[in-house]
Protein backbone atom coordinates (compact mmCIF):
# COMPACT_ATOMS: atom_id res chain seq x y z
CA UNK A 1 0.00 0.00 0.00
CA UNK A 2 2.83 2.35 0.87
CA UNK A 3 4.49 1.76 -2.51
CA UNK A 4 1.19 2.34 -4.26
CA UNK A 5 0.63 5.56 -2.32
CA UNK A 6 4.09 6.77 -3.19
CA UNK A 7 3.51 6.06 -6.88
CA UNK A 8 0.20 7.91 -6.81
CA UNK A 9 1.86 10.84 -5.06
CA UNK A 10 4.70 10.86 -7.61
CA UNK A 11 2.30 10.79 -10.57
CA UNK A 12 0.16 13.43 -8.93
CA UNK A 13 3.15 15.75 -8.44
CA UNK A 14 4.26 15.17 -12.04
CA UNK A 15 0.77 15.95 -13.36
CA UNK A 16 0.69 19.09 -11.26
CA UNK A 17 4.07 20.20 -12.62
CA UNK A 18 2.95 19.62 -16.22
CA UNK A 19 -0.24 21.61 -15.60
CA UNK A 20 1.83 24.44 -14.14
CA UNK A 21 4.09 24.36 -17.21
CA UNK A 22 1.07 24.64 -19.51
CA UNK A 23 -0.43 27.52 -17.53
CA UNK A 24 2.93 29.32 -17.63
CA UNK A 25 3.29 28.75 -21.38
CA UNK A 26 -0.22 30.03 -22.11
CA UNK A 27 0.36 33.09 -19.93
CA UNK A 28 3.55 33.82 -21.87
CA UNK A 29 1.69 33.43 -25.17
CA UNK A 30 -1.02 35.88 -24.06
CA UNK A 31 1.57 38.44 -22.98
CA UNK A 32 3.38 38.22 -26.33
CA UNK A 33 0.15 38.26 -28.38
CA UNK A 34 -1.00 41.52 -26.80
CA UNK A 35 1.95 43.45 -28.24
CA UNK A 36 2.87 41.36 -31.29
CA UNK A 37 3.37 43.41 -34.45
CA UNK A 38 6.02 41.32 -36.17
CA UNK A 39 9.48 39.83 -35.96
CA UNK A 40 12.64 39.17 -37.92
CA UNK A 41 14.70 36.09 -37.09
CA UNK A 42 17.36 33.78 -38.44
CA UNK A 43 15.68 30.56 -39.45
CA UNK A 44 16.69 26.93 -39.81
CA UNK A 45 14.15 24.52 -41.29
CA UNK A 46 14.52 20.74 -41.24
CA UNK A 47 12.09 18.52 -43.15
CA UNK A 48 12.21 14.84 -42.18
CA UNK A 49 10.57 12.04 -44.18
CA UNK A 50 10.08 9.07 -41.89
CA UNK A 51 9.57 6.41 -44.56
CA UNK A 52 13.02 6.86 -46.13
CA UNK A 53 14.63 8.43 -43.04
CA UNK A 54 15.87 11.45 -44.95
CA UNK A 55 16.41 15.06 -43.90
CA UNK A 56 16.30 18.23 -45.96
CA UNK A 57 17.64 21.41 -44.38
CA UNK A 58 17.24 25.06 -45.35
CA UNK A 59 18.65 28.17 -43.69
CA UNK A 60 17.81 31.83 -44.05
CA UNK A 61 15.78 34.60 -42.46
CA UNK A 62 12.09 35.08 -41.78
CA UNK A 63 10.13 38.31 -41.40
CA UNK A 64 6.60 38.26 -40.03
CA UNK A 65 4.40 41.38 -40.05
CA UNK A 66 0.94 41.71 -38.57
CA UNK A 67 -0.77 44.27 -40.80
CA UNK A 68 -4.09 44.06 -38.97
CA UNK A 69 -6.14 41.40 -37.15
CA UNK A 70 -6.57 38.48 -39.53
CA UNK A 71 -3.90 39.77 -41.92
CA UNK A 72 -0.40 38.53 -41.10
CA UNK A 73 2.24 38.35 -43.82
CA UNK A 74 5.44 36.34 -44.09
CA UNK A 75 8.63 36.78 -46.09
CA UNK A 76 11.18 33.97 -46.00
CA UNK A 77 14.58 34.44 -47.60
CA UNK A 78 16.40 31.11 -47.84
CA UNK A 79 20.16 31.30 -48.45
CA UNK A 80 21.15 27.62 -48.06
CA UNK A 81 21.41 25.20 -49.74
CA UNK A 82 19.90 27.18 -52.64
CA UNK A 83 18.67 30.79 -52.66
CA UNK A 84 14.89 31.04 -52.63
CA UNK A 85 12.39 33.70 -51.55
CA UNK A 86 8.90 32.82 -50.33
CA UNK A 87 6.21 35.45 -49.70
CA UNK A 88 2.81 34.69 -48.20
CA UNK A 89 0.04 37.21 -47.63
CA UNK A 90 -3.08 38.87 -48.95
CA UNK A 91 -4.43 35.54 -50.16
CA UNK A 92 -1.40 34.75 -52.34
CA UNK A 93 1.73 32.67 -52.11
CA UNK A 94 4.77 33.52 -54.22
CA UNK A 95 8.07 31.73 -54.64
CA UNK A 96 11.00 33.40 -56.40
CA UNK A 97 14.11 31.59 -57.64
CA UNK A 98 16.98 34.13 -57.97
CA UNK A 99 18.99 31.78 -60.19
CA UNK A 100 16.33 31.34 -62.85
CA UNK A 101 14.61 34.65 -62.08
CA UNK A 102 11.27 32.85 -62.19
CA UNK A 103 8.29 33.55 -59.96
CA UNK A 104 5.68 30.95 -59.14
CA UNK A 105 2.39 32.27 -57.77
CA UNK A 106 -0.58 30.51 -56.24
CA UNK A 107 -3.98 31.61 -54.94
CA UNK A 108 -4.06 30.24 -51.41
CA UNK A 109 -7.34 31.76 -50.22
CA UNK A 110 -9.09 28.39 -50.19
CA UNK A 111 -6.25 27.01 -48.04
CA UNK A 112 -6.39 29.91 -45.58
CA UNK A 113 -7.24 27.72 -42.57
CA UNK A 114 -4.35 25.35 -43.24
CA UNK A 115 -1.94 28.25 -43.79
CA UNK A 116 -3.02 29.77 -40.49
CA UNK A 117 -2.62 26.48 -38.67
CA UNK A 118 0.89 25.74 -39.93
CA UNK A 119 2.73 28.89 -41.03
CA UNK A 120 1.18 31.46 -38.70
CA UNK A 121 1.00 29.25 -35.63
CA UNK A 122 2.38 31.08 -32.60
CA UNK A 123 2.71 34.45 -34.29
CA UNK A 124 0.33 36.77 -32.43
CA UNK A 125 -2.43 34.29 -31.54
CA UNK A 126 -3.76 34.41 -27.97
CA UNK A 127 -4.08 31.36 -25.72
CA UNK A 128 -7.88 31.48 -26.12
CA UNK A 129 -7.55 31.45 -29.93
CA UNK A 130 -5.19 28.48 -29.77
CA UNK A 131 -7.57 26.60 -27.48
CA UNK A 132 -10.37 27.13 -29.99
CA UNK A 133 -8.38 25.37 -32.71
CA UNK A 134 -6.28 22.85 -30.78
CA UNK A 135 -6.22 20.36 -27.95
CA UNK A 136 -3.13 21.52 -26.05
CA UNK A 137 -0.95 19.45 -23.73
CA UNK A 138 2.40 20.22 -22.05
CA UNK A 139 5.48 18.20 -23.03
CA UNK A 140 8.10 19.36 -20.55
CA UNK A 141 10.89 21.92 -20.58
CA UNK A 142 13.58 21.83 -23.27
CA UNK A 143 16.30 24.41 -23.98
CA UNK A 144 16.54 25.75 -27.54
CA UNK A 145 19.85 27.41 -28.45
CA UNK A 146 20.60 27.62 -24.74
CA UNK A 147 17.28 29.31 -23.91
CA UNK A 148 14.92 27.43 -21.54
CA UNK A 149 11.55 26.89 -23.21
CA UNK A 150 8.29 25.12 -22.36
CA UNK A 151 7.33 22.62 -25.02
CA UNK A 152 3.62 22.24 -25.79
CA UNK A 153 1.88 19.88 -28.18
CA UNK A 154 -1.13 20.97 -30.23
CA UNK A 155 -3.51 18.62 -32.03
CA UNK A 156 -5.93 20.31 -34.49
CA UNK A 157 -9.61 20.00 -33.58
CA UNK A 158 -10.71 20.53 -37.18
CA UNK A 159 -11.05 17.06 -38.72
CA UNK A 160 -10.16 18.25 -42.23
CA UNK A 161 -6.95 19.90 -41.01
CA UNK A 162 -6.14 16.96 -38.74
CA UNK A 163 -6.32 14.72 -41.80
CA UNK A 164 -3.25 16.58 -43.09
CA UNK A 165 -1.56 17.77 -39.87
CA UNK A 166 -1.24 15.15 -37.14
CA UNK A 167 0.17 17.54 -34.56
CA UNK A 168 2.18 20.71 -34.02
CA UNK A 169 4.63 21.60 -31.29
CA UNK A 170 5.78 24.95 -29.98
CA UNK A 171 8.71 25.79 -27.72
CA UNK A 172 7.74 28.85 -25.64
CA UNK A 173 10.55 30.87 -24.00
CA UNK A 174 10.00 33.57 -21.40
CA UNK A 175 9.18 36.27 -23.99
CA UNK A 176 6.24 34.18 -25.29
CA UNK A 177 7.24 34.11 -28.97
CA UNK A 178 8.07 30.54 -30.11
CA UNK A 179 11.80 29.92 -30.57
CA UNK A 180 11.12 26.63 -32.33
CA UNK A 181 8.13 25.07 -34.09
CA UNK A 182 7.42 21.60 -35.38
CA UNK A 183 4.60 20.12 -37.44
CA UNK A 184 3.98 16.49 -38.33
CA UNK A 185 1.82 15.98 -41.38
CA UNK A 186 0.39 13.06 -43.27
CA UNK A 187 1.69 12.78 -46.83
CA UNK A 188 -0.47 11.39 -49.62
CA UNK A 189 -0.29 7.68 -50.22
CA UNK A 190 1.94 6.84 -53.16
CA UNK A 191 0.68 4.66 -55.97
CA UNK A 192 3.75 2.45 -56.04
CA UNK A 193 3.73 1.79 -52.33
CA UNK A 194 0.44 2.11 -50.44
CA UNK A 195 2.12 2.99 -47.16
CA UNK A 196 1.04 6.11 -45.32
CA UNK A 197 4.12 8.00 -44.28
CA UNK A 198 4.74 10.79 -41.80
CA UNK A 199 6.70 13.92 -42.60
CA UNK A 200 7.80 16.35 -39.92
CA UNK A 201 9.10 19.88 -40.31
CA UNK A 202 10.93 21.69 -37.52
CA UNK A 203 11.79 25.36 -37.67
CA UNK A 204 14.16 27.07 -35.22
CA UNK A 205 14.03 30.84 -34.87
CA UNK A 206 16.71 33.14 -33.47
CA UNK A 207 15.33 36.72 -33.19
CA UNK A 208 17.56 39.45 -34.57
Amino acid sequence: MRIGSRLLLTFGLAAGAFAADLDTALARIDKAAASFKGLTADMKRMHHVELVNSNEEQEGTITVKKVKPGDTRILINFSKPEPQIVAIGNGKGQMYNPKTKEVQEADIKRHKDLINEVLLLGFGASAAELKQSYDITPAGIEPINGVPAIRIQLVPKNEEIRHQIKKCELWIPENGTPCSRSSTRRAATTRSRPTRRSCSTRTSLIPR
